[in-house]
């Protein structure tokens, strides 16, 4: 372990973002700022909002977070200092769940129960407002494709694709077989939307063809699917469940065929909270409820390493650096830690050496055959 943040005073976590070598982390009204190369906390920023901070994003360049909280105020500050450069009164009744900002950084997209706000972060001013853009459910995600042309917002029932800047409503998804997505991806292609639900179910929707293209029902996840996660290059697919099960899809194929899929069975024993795919698409991370993270070889389908009780309470995230040598994850006993992962894969590689050197003994070795 490279480092161990941990503050007492604080609940638990919510939110964590990593951009480049910036890493921002959200609890109950602070926020404070790492940085991963020199593997220090630089700001702790007590009072940020009054109340809960409920969203962050960082900006692509690295230079700005902005935060929603539950004040009804958004706050953009400066990275890495966290100094504060403006706020915007977004409404002081409601609580800013949802947050998300163009790649070229002049737009912010932020929910109010139903509703979607376009902010111009170069004239600080409302640039549209989408009254009732959803008729029954509140937002619960709302998230830009990589090419800054549409904005895709999602409640528990139906998913709405709005076209850029100003958020004029293309198409709707619905399906009377898929309710309460409760998380949601986008491949970096622009070309598919994933999402999982309470109930166990997938289901993957093309932007491009506008409807369901494929869906697995409650037979694979017999519990919630809290958690999904894409690799870099669409190939795979990974979902964690409540019912402590880690699936790998092959999302090579086309999602209108079934999709070639291996179960960890009773990856861990308790929720699955997270999952993450390293770059190169060789490693798999977990995290869960019963306290643990666990990484996963994909090509092998076996488990490498498991590091038992890495928090003292529920692993809510697991996230890699971009250049893939960290990993950090977040927990609900109020900590952060940051893992070397290249160190940890040395010390599985040792591991595996160990076992293979010993096998290969000759057998006058051996204690007993």
């Amino acid at each position: 372990i490279f480092f161990f943040f941990n503050d007492t005073a604080t609940t638990e976590i919510y939110t964590e973002q990593i951009v480049g070598s910036v890493r921002c982390v959200q609890e109950t009204g602070s926020m404070k700022i790492f940085d991963l190369n020199q593997r220090v906390q630089l700001r702790d920023i007590e009072n940020a909002h009054q109340g809960r901070i409920h969203a962050m994003v960082i900006s692509s360049d690295s230079s700005k977070v902005i935060t929603g909280g539950s004040d009804g105020k958004i706050r953009v500050r400066s990275l890495p200092e966290g100094d504060l450069l403006y706020e915007i009164e977004h409404d002081p009744s409601i609580s800013t769940m949802t947050l998300t900002i163009s790649q070229g950084g002049k737009y912010l997209f932020a929910e109010k129960r139903r509703s979607i706000y376009v902010y111009d972060l170069e004239t600080k001013s409302l640039f549209q407002k989408i009254y009732e853009a959803h008729n029954n459910d509140e937002i619960k995600f709302l998230k830009m494709t990589s090419d800054d042309k549409n904005l895709i917002s999602v409640t528990l029932s139906e998913i709405k694709i709005w076209s850029l800047p100003n958020l004029e409503l293309k198409h709707t998804f619905w399906n009377r077989t898929i309710n309460s997505m409760i998380s949601f991806a986008i491949t970096s292609d622009n070309k598919y939307l994933i999402t999982g639900s309470y109930d166990g179910q997938i289901g993957v929707w093309s932007l491009e063809q506008r409807q369901l293209v494929y869906s697995e029902a409650k037979t694979r996840h017999f519990d919630s699917v809290a958690s999904l996660s894409i690799s870099n290059d669409n190939k795979l697919l990974v979902t964690g469940s409540g019912d402590g099960t880690v699936i790998l899809w092959d999302f090579n194929s086309e999602p209108s065929e079934e999709l070639v899929e291996y179960t960890f069975e009773n990856a861990h024993t308790d929720d699955v909270n997270s999952v993450t795919i390293s770059k190169d698409n060789k490693y798999l991370i977990s995290g869960s409820k019963d306290r643990s993270i666990k990484i996963w070889d994909v090509s092998s389908k076996k488990l490498l390493y498991t590091i038992e009780n890495a928090h003292n309470d529920a692993v809510q995230s697991v996230t890699l650096s971009p250049d893939n040598t960290l990993l950090s994850s977040s927990s609900s006993d109020k900590s952060i830690k940051l893992w070397n992962f290249n160190k940890l894969l040395e010390r599985i590689e040792a591991s595996q050496n160990h076992l293979k050197n010993w096998l290969n003994l000759p057998s006058k070795m051996l204690i007993r055959n």
